[in-house]
């Protein structure tokens, strides 16, 4: 009987290790996407490993008589918000499966979340009939669906961007765009954390989870972790006359393969909305990729299946839909009882 060993991953593990579970990850990636290239080694392990102390990542791999078979990529958030939640990605190597692999990372999860002092777990998987049972079996139903969807950024057609950037004059004519790359401008930090919580409007069905940030130790914070992961973070926001930031977008440059580029959130506050602003901002950050950021040729992004407003938007620039993933809060402490 093969032999299951739960233990993390760490980036001075032995190379060979290493190398096993760069392999897992390439194995469980070409199931979904075969005609994509593997990601890089450096992009594999950061996503393992990438941690700063606002989001604290502590990934579990199972060792099936010594061959990486599984993962748990486990978020630990230490923000004022969510301190009681834990997070977590489980997936099995597409040759280990029904192997009590995918159960055994669950159980470890939910203890290692309770050492923590966590009392909920959320879990993400891609929909699947095979993932709905695993978790039906644990006695949960899905809580929550969102689209994965892909833009191929040169394919964009480029004069409908330009009529969604004219016309802010119609509505939006005492706007202006400001840019940036990286941090967020001091001076600008208070602003921000206020857009940056109009993504608590987002639909999450039923999963008790809090998109929100609180203050700008937190936003700094966020924003070390995206540096962490590898990525740098590409801002436009629109600023009405008195100074107050209405709405924003925000991608993630991948730094290490920048064809595997990131749409980030895009936010517009309550009393802003309705000035076409999201148009106009998604608009003129795909121009500033064009011009300053040629290698980045695909965005991919999330959204919830419900948020039809974000939705029309993606389709209309060019998203095509890629997949469905779902959202999952099974009994913490029964799954670490199993």
């Amino acid at each position: 009987m093969a032999v299951i060993e739960i233990r993390p991953v760490w980036p001075t593990q032995r190379p060979d290790e290493l190398d096993s579970i760069v392999a897992l990850v390439h194995a469980v990636d070409a199931e979904l996407d075969p005609d994509d290239p593997p990601a890089a080694a450096e992009r594999v392990l950061l996503d393992l490993t990438a941690a700063v102390p606002i989001a604290g990542q502590r990934a579990l791999i199972a060792w099936e008589d010594g061959v990486a078979a599984g993962f748990a990529r486990n978020w630990y958030w230490y923000g004022r918000r969510n301190r009681h939640l834990g997070e977590s990605t489980i997936v099995a190597h597409p040759d280990h499966r029904r192997r009590g692999i995918g159960t055994a990372l669950a159980r470890a999860t939910a203890r290692a979340f309770l050492a923590d002092g966590r009392t909920t777990l959320l879990t993400f998987g891609v929909e699947s009939t095979a993932t709905e049972a695993f978790w039906r079996h644990h006695g949960v139903e899905i809580g929550y669906r969102e689209r994965e969807s892909r833009l191929d950024v040169p394919a964009v057609d480029e004069a409908l961007m330009a009529e969604w950037i004219a016309r802010r004059h119609e509505r939006a004519a005492d706007y202006h765009l400001v840019h940036w790359r990286g941090p967020v401008p001091v001076d600008l930090l208070s602003e921000f954390r206020l857009v940056r919580n109009a993504m608590n409007d987002a639909p999450l069905g039923t999963l008790d989870f809090d998109k929100g940030l609180d203050d700008e130790s937190e936003i700094e914070q966020f924003g070390a972790w995206v540096v962490a992961s590898g990525r740098e973070s590409w801002v436009t926001a629109a600023v009405d006359g008195s100074g107050a930031i209405g709405g924003f977008t925000a991608v993630w440059i991948d730094l290490v393969d920048p064809v595997r580029s990131w749409q980030a959130d895009t936010g517009v506050l309550n009393e802003h909305r309705g000035r076409g602003l999201g148009r106009w901002l998604k608009a003129a950050m795909w121009q500033r990729l064009r011009v300053d950021a040629p290698d980045v040729t695909r965005l991919v992004t999330e959204n919830a299946t419900d948020n039809d407003a974000m939705l029309a938007i993606n389709v209309a620039m060019g998203f095509a839909p890629h997949r469905v993933s779902c959202g999952w809060q099974p009994d913490i402490e029964a799954l670490a009882a199993d």
